[in-house]
C-alpha cells in the first residue's frame, strides 16, 4: 500500500512493512499439463479467479489472505490467457479455443456454460457494459454481445 505522497518520494504505509511484502504463497491446482503458467487474475468478493494457462481456470477462496484455499477449476481445451468475472460467469480468453464462458455460481463446482468459436487465437479480453471485446490473433478486434452467449 502506498500513501498519496508525491511520485518522486513514495512513502510506504505503516500497515505493510517493506520487509514482508508477500503475505502468502500457494500452489496451483492439480493438473495434468506438462507446463502451466498463472497468467491473469480477477478478484471478486472472496474469490480469486486465475487464468492458469494449460490448466484452464482455477478458483481460490481468499478470505484469509495468509491461507488461500483452492476450491475448484475447469480445464479448458485451450490455453487460458485472461479472465474476467461478472456475476455468475467467468469469461476466459482461451487461445485457439476462443472465448470460453464458465458458470461459477457454485465455486466448488464450476462448469463450462458456453463457448464462442472466434476462428483465431483469443489472447485478451475486456468487458465493458454489455459487450466483451476480444483481441483475436490475425482477426484483430472481435466484439461479442453478452446476451448472445
Amino acid at each position: 500500500m502506498i500513501t498519496s505522497a508525491p511520485p518522486e518520494s513514495p512513502a510506504a504505509s505503516a500497515m505493510c512493512p517493506a520487509s514482508r511484502p508477500i503475505v502468502s504463497r500457494t500452489t496451483r491446482r492439480p493438473c495434468n499439463a506438462a507446463v502451466s503458467l498463472s497468467i491473469d487474475i480477477d478478484v471478486q468478493s472472496n474469490y480469486a479467479y486465475i487464468a492458469d494457462g494449460s490448466c484452464g481456470l482455477s478458483i481460490f477462496d481468499i478470505r484469509k489472505p495468509s491461507n488461500p484455499i483452492y476450491k475448484a477449476g475447469v480445464d479448458t481445451d485451450g490455453f487460458s490467457w485472461n479472465v474476467v468475472v461478472s456475476g455468475n460467469h467467468a469469461y476466459v480468453a482461451d487461445d485457439s479455443n476462443g472465448l470460453v464462458v464458465i458458470n461459477v455460481k457454485d465455486v466448488t463446482s464450476p462448469y463450462q456454460y458456453s463457448h464462442v468459436d472466434t476462428g483465431s487465437r483469443v489472447m485478451d479480453l475486456v468487458m465493458f457494459q454489455n459487450y466483451i471485446y476480444l483481441a483475436v490473433g490475425n482477426s484483430g478486434l472481435q466484439i461479442v454481445k453478452l446476451c448472445d452467449i
